[in-house]
């Protein structure tokens, strides 16, 4: 797979990572690296008939590959979510 920005260029530069919002092909020059956080859903494991096919939610942060675009929309989320959470 090749850089997708880069080929909008007229070069070809091999992909190192794929956005993983749009899905782009980037490069080492054009990949961004971000901190997202994202819920991961785990079904309890017990023996409880209460209990049983009920899931917990567990927040986890994971570095990801960002397009410029997609960086630049996740860091504006990060902002607005932050104001919000002063504001309160």
């Amino acid at each position: 797979m090749l850089c997708y920005k880069c080929a909008k260029e007229g070069k070809e530069t091999p992909a190192v990572g794929i956005c993983v919002v749009c899905g782009m092909g980037l490069c080492k020059d054009h990949v961004n690296i971000a901190e997202v956080t994202f819920t991961e859903m785990v079904l309890m494991d017990t023996t409880s008939i209460a209990m049983l096919g009920m899931e917990q939610k567990r927040q986890r942060k994971a570095p990801r590959f960002l397009c410029d675009e997609c960086y630049a929309g996740v860091a504006q989320s990060l902002a607005d979510r932050q104001s919000t959470v002063t504001e309160e």
